[in-house]
């Protein structure tokens, strides 16, 4: 899979590339544990493309690399799925990863209503649903779209 980074790892700010704009989106009380950004030519249920956090090395933003998935987060986002690919750089640590994503995103989805409130002055839901863990990785973009469609 072909991604691009938007933001790296030990960034307290998220925020999105678009042609036109940068647009910020979440300032995190602690800093991000990975490096965040998409997967190209894809398309998530927010209408943006498909997320994804990668662990390893920090990336530098606008980095572009071809990396296969490991797992996925199930999220949604203002009642809009919104479900991130979990990748990785170091095949190690595999407790460490689970541990992290698990605790980020809880988090996340309790602060990202704040967000919504302080920076849109609209009242929104988020939550956190669980991550599945792929027995193999998952190479080909058409393999996740399937999987993503069916959750």
């Amino acid at each position: 899979m072909k991604v691009t980074i938007e933001i790296t790892k030990g960034s307290f700010i998220k925020s999105s590339i678009t042609p036109t704009k940068t647009k910020l989106e979440f300032i995190s009380p602690i800093p991000i544990p990975f490096n965040y950004g998409f997967i190209n030519d894809t398309q998530s249920g927010d209408s943006e493309a498909l997320d994804i956090i990668i662990f390893g090395e920090k990336l530098k933003r606008g980095s572009k690399l071809d990396i296969s998935a490991s797992g996925i987060i199930l999220f949604k986002d203002n009642n809009v799925k919104d479900y991130k690919i979990i990748a990785s750089t170091d095949k190690k640590n595999k407790t460490y990863r689970k541990i992290i994503t698990y605790l980020f995103f809880k988090l996340y989805a309790t602060i990202k209503p704040l967000i919504y409130l302080i920076f849109e002055h609209k009242l929104a839901k988020s939550k956190f649903k669980g991550i599945i863990w792929f027995k193999n990785e998952i190479k080909e973009v058409k393999n996740l779209e399937k999987i993503t469609s069916t959750l």
